[in-house]
């Protein structure tokens, strides 16, 4: 189902690359516009003139039956909307999938998904969040973002969550310029002045997360852009930790949706009143639907702080233990890219001991 003579070397050399142009639009009524532009250069060579009039005869015909490109096919429009309702129907199964705890199977569908409808970037993009936020492995996180932002150019939340994924990678010259282009696209999407925000304050009080100086000044420059330029809100923490809201939705990058959590929570200092506790075990455990019942544990270092990323949006419990102190927090991130900073104070702990027995 594709037009006819759309092989390599099927039309003359001297059309291949105007051609070239059609077959990268979306629409055949846009190829059509591609010719007739090219055409209505008054000073076009004969040869290539009656080639382009030839050729543009094949794309007329596919613009009257209304064809749309679906991969290298060229497909009507009521396969199309065929092909669109498996592939919802095909994500909606993966939810259930992994709401039986099956990933492999939730993977596979969504690789499906994928497959059938390559014109869409919503099952990469759904792969992307698996990616970051379960399986701690940004790297294929950012396979997936970029697989999306080849398939929908103008997607600015899969820039967004591309410029996350790197920044947990230490890729900060990529995250800069996906960040940056992510504004470009969509100048109102606060989220990304929230991780432009959330890189600087990890960069300047985390180790692992630290910005080389380079790498600093180009996402200063960004933030800088985004609240004086772009009118964005400056980042503030206090409000995620309040479990106020912000910017978000369901992470749809057709429809728009919100990004993947940012870099790490910060622990901003474990300890009994104002001594650091150190080699403490900190448990995040994630509250919300979705991910209910998962949970990350760290250690906390020599000066008492912790970091632990990729817990997904929504409330969350901490819990430390020390020897035979203990304490616990409760937070909520409520935006994609937020980050939630938590004090958590150590007071003895001990047992309840017991015994159940039945009511006589």
């Amino acid at each position: 189902t594709a037009p006819r003579g759309v092989e390599p070397g099927s039309v003359p050399a001297e059309i291949e690359a105007i051609e070239a142009d059609a077959l990268a639009c979306r629409t055949a009524a846009e190829a059509v516009q591609v010719y007739k532009i090219y055409l209505a250069d008054k000073n076009l060579p004969v040869a290539q003139r009656r080639a382009a009039e030839k050729r543009l005869e094949t794309w007329l015909e596919y613009a009257e039956e209304k064809r749309r490109r679906l991969g290298k096919r060229w497909v009507t429009e009521a396969e199309y909307e065929d092909i669109e309702q498996e592939t919802e129907r095909l994500i909606t199964h993966s939810f259930e999938l992994w709401r039986l705890n099956d990933r492999d199977l939730c993977k596979a569908e969504l690789i499906r998904a994928s497959r059938l409808h390559p014109e869409s970037g919503k099952a990469d993009f759904i792969m992307g969040l698996i990616y970051t936020l379960v399986a701690n492995n940004d790297i294929k996180a950012a396979e997936h973002f970029t697989e999306v932002i080849k398939r929908e150019p103008n997607n600015a939340y899969a820039y967004n969550n591309l410029a996350v994924s790197e920044v947990f990678t230490r890729r900060y010259g990529a995250a800069a310029r996906h960040f940056k282009r992510a504004l470009e696209i969509m100048p109102d999407l606060q989220d990304v002045c929230d991780n432009l925000g959330v890189a600087i304050g990890a960069g300047a009080t985390t180790t692992r997360f630290r910005l080389p100086d380079r790498n600093a000044q180009e996402i200063n420059e960004l933030y800088r852009w985004a609240i004086h330029d772009l009118q964005l809100k400056p980042y503030d923490p206090r409000k995620f930790s309040r479990g106020g809201g912000g910017p978000g939705g369901p992470g749809d990058p057709a429809g728009g949706g919100a990004p993947p959590g940012g870099p790490p929570s910060e622990g901003d200092g474990l300890a009994d009143g104002a001594t650091p506790a150190p080699n403490a075990v900190v448990t995040v455990a994630m509250d919300g639907p979705q991910f209910s019942g998962r949970s990350v544990t760290r250690q906390s270092d020599a000066d008492g702080r912790f970091s632990v990323g990729n817990i997904a949006l929504g409330p969350f419990t901490a819990t430390v233990q020390s020897g035979a102190l203990s304490a616990r927090a409760e937070g909520t991130l409520a935006a994609g890219g937020s980050t939630n900073t938590v004090t958590l104070a150590l007071f003895p702990a001990g047992s309840v001991l017991g015994r159940i027995v039945r009511a006589d």
